[in-house]
């Protein structure tokens, strides 16, 4: 009897074990059942959403017959030992969380997040492998896989996020790394839309099979290419910077890796030592590479780029970028871009400009027709003549009390004013007016008033062992990074910045290696610098103020009092600079200006600045 008791507690014990440990991995219904996340899709009917209600640990397959819609609602699905989620059927991933925080990871070596056999539609989420241990394309650490692999039908749309941080396997695989294990002979076909994608020995591998289109989105890589394509490839859009080359191409038969490369569009940034588009090792020769379309750091090969297109390289006093297009879409676009441009390099193709700015250099560098202003520009390099597009004034006649004006043309596009048809007798604005008859007095100019508002931050970051410098970038608010200064081999900088705006800062080290005989910069990663205030300068400006004896500048900190910080009876423009205001602090500026009236000064308040 005893034994039978000690028997019964043991199973008691063991099955409330079996129950915790079950109930512990199950996702709960809105009616209160309790089962695991792939129950409740085993169980869902067609086009249903099934919502993850919490943290998910489960490996999940989709079968062929399903067709359901996963919504991540802010939460992350980690797998256990296989692939986290394996669809074989039709699957929609959507995250309906306000803050977008829903994740699929996987956190084993040679198992993905998403590993597609059907169908299936990514609208949002971020896919991750979050224990990645790759560190070279020979090292794959023990745990190293694709994020997602698609074997069939595909599509990414904005919201979507997919990162690793290894450089052994690839980051998204389109297609298979052995064809010959695709016993049917379809295509993988993949089209993304939009997301952000980070990482991986290559962002996106177009493999054997693979039938890749890409329309938008962010690519980011930095051990070897954003793109390396093997079989078809259509790029249409997107944003792709890498360290290494843009895109990798490479040909090996006419069945599974065509090598055939189209890029119609999108915005390519390679690495200094390397080329926009590279042939892939191990390939027999490149493949078909057609570009018709695009912005590029780097100029593309003549052969690379498709017949009747045209090449251009636009050159600002930042930077120079390549283009390629159409005669008429590069004619458009260099004309957007004449403000910024000081040199324009004709690499291939014919190019019209009906109007280019005097001192803009244009240069024929190909065989090509290339017309600016009216003139032919052969092969070498020229100033072009600027081609005034004047308007007639007519002449009009003064009045007692208005002023009137003589014949003359204006050019917009130069400012630049003549007094004659044939444009060959320039004259200054001031020679057009005809005074009024009543009076020749010059008219007041109308008074002005400024604020600005700087202060000095210190930045300070991590040494970059064997850097010889640093490139100093801010960003304002939501802005941009913008590149403020550039330094020697110190860990911190005082700046200067506009008060105001919150600002961020990072650096980008540098080094000197020879390059061709020369000396030229190698740049570094770029990494999070600190930032802390130091003193604000507060500076008010008044311009063209007159009609008074003397002026006082009065200043109010915050909502304090105002004190009297200068008084001048000099008019004209005044101004006041205190170079130790306090940051975050609020200075608000009256102008006054006195008469004596009766042997008292009366005052009166001219302006009040916030």
């Amino acid at each position: 009897m005893e034994k039978k008791k000690i028997t019964q507690k043991i199973w008691a014990a063991m099955l409330a074990f079996v129950m915790m440990f079950t109930m512990s991995n199950m996702a709960v219904f809105a009616d209160g059942e309790n089962q695991t996340l792939q129950q409740r899709i085993n169980s869902a009917g067609k086009g249903d959403t099934v919502q993850l209600t919490s943290n998910v640990k489960e490996d999940i397959e989709i079968e062929a017959e399903k067709e359901i819609i996963l919504d991540l609602n802010g939460y992350t699905l980690t797998n256990v030992e296989n692939h986290t989620i394996h669809n074989k059927g039709k699957l929609t991933v959507i995250d309906s969380s306000k803050q977008k925080t829903g994740k699929v990871d996987n956190i084993t070596h040679a198992r993905a997040a998403l590993y597609n056999d059907g169908e299936a539609v990514l609208n949002g989420g971020s896919f991750t492998r979050s224990q990645e241990k790759g560190s070279g394309s020979t090292v794959s650490g023990g745990n190293s896989y694709y994020t997602v692999l698609n074997h069939n039908t595909m599509e990414i749309h904005d919201g979507v996020t997919v990162t690793q941080s290894g450089q052994y396997s690839s980051l998204l695989e389109n297609g298979w790394y052995n064809g010959n294990e695709n016993k049917g002979g379809q295509n993988s076909k993949l089209t993304i839309y939009g997301g952000t994608f980070d990482g991986g020995l290559n962002t996106i591998k177009n493999d054997d099979y693979g039938e890749l289109v890409i329309q938008g989105g962010k690519f980011e890589n930095v051990s070897q290419a954003a793109v390396l394509n093997w079989n078809m490839a259509d790029i249409k859009g997107g944003t792709f910077t890498s360290d290494k080359a843009g895109i990798l191409n490479g040909y090996l038969n006419d069945s599974m890796d065509q090598g055939k490369l189209s890029v119609t569009g999108g915005s390519f940034t390679c690495g200094e030592n390397n080329n926009i588009i590279e042939r892939m090792g191990g390939s027999s020769k490149i493949g078909e590479v057609a570009v018709s379309g695009g912005v590029f750091s780097k100029a593309i090969a003549a052969d690379y780029i498709a017949a009747n297109m045209t090449s251009v390289s636009l050159e600002t006093a930042s930077d120079t970028k390549y283009y390629i297009g159409t005669a008429e879409d590069i004619a458009k676009t260099v004309m957007e871009k004449a403000s910024e441009v000081n040199t324009i390099v004709v690499q291939q193709g014919n190019l019209k400009l009906e109007y280019v700015k005097e001192g803009i250099k244009v240069q024929n560098s190909g065989n090509g027709e290339v017309v600016v202003n009216n003139e032919k520009i052969a092969n070498g390099e020229v100033t072009t003549k600027h081609q005034h597009k004047a308007v007639k004034t007519e002449a009009k006649a003064p009045t007692a009390a208005q002023a009137g004006n003589i014949e003359y043309w204006y050019c917009a596009d130069c400012g630049k004013y003549f007094a004659d048809a044939e444009l060959t007798k320039e004259i200054k604005k001031e020679d057009t007016v005809i005074a009024a008859t009543g009076t020749t007095k010059p008219t007041q100019k109308k008074p002005t008033y400024k604020k600005t508002s700087t202060r000095k931050i210190k930045v300070s970051w991590k040494k970059k062992s064997g850097a010889k410098g640093y490139v100093i970038y801010a960003k304002a608010g939501n802005g941009k990074y913008k590149k403020i200064k550039t330094v020697g081999k110190v860990t911190s900088k005082t700046v200067t910045v506009t008060s105001g705006a919150s600002y961020k800062f990072k650096v980008k080290p540098y080094k000197n290696v020879k390059k061709k005989g020369k000396t030229v910069k190698k740049y570094y990663k770029a990494y999070k610098a600190k930032g802390k205030n130091g003193k604000k300068t507060v500076k008010v400006t008044y311009k063209n103020i007159s009609g008074y004896e003397g002026y006082v500048v009065y200043v109010k900190v915050g909502k304090g009092s105002y004190k009297k910080v200068k008084t001048t009876k000099k008019g004209g423009t005044i101004t006041y600079t205190n170079k130790n205001a306090k940051v975050g602090k609020s200075y608000t500026f009256k102008l006054q200006g006195y008469k004596t009236v009766k042997g008292k000064k009366v005052y009166t308040t001219i302006k009040v600045i916030k």
